[in-house]
């Protein structure tokens, strides 16, 4: 897939919300293996990365169709002013 594909791809995804999308090459100065990253971000989710724009767009559809629960804050104990 190419960069403007995953744009596209991005913003029916995000559906009028602030989105990013990102593609980070590294080239270690001692020889080793080239790492690509990219990343695509839509508000209201976290970053979502994959070496390849399938990956990070497949991981972003799946984290919008299982959202993850809320946490809740724990209640506090009850204190002596709240009883009397």
């Amino acid at each position: 897939m190419r960069f403007r594909e995953a744009q596209k791809e991005l913003a029916k995804l995000a559906d009028g919300k602030y989105h990013t999308i990102d593609r980070e090459i590294t080239n270690p100065c001692d020889g080793g293996k080239q790492r690509v990253k990219c990343s695509v971000y839509i508000h209201g989710q976290k970053y979502h990365n994959g070496e390849t724009w399938e990956e990070a767009l497949a991981s972003m559809k799946d984290a919008i169709a299982n959202p993850e629960p809320k946490v809740s804050e724990p209640k506090a104990e009850p204190t002596t002013e709240d009883i009397f």
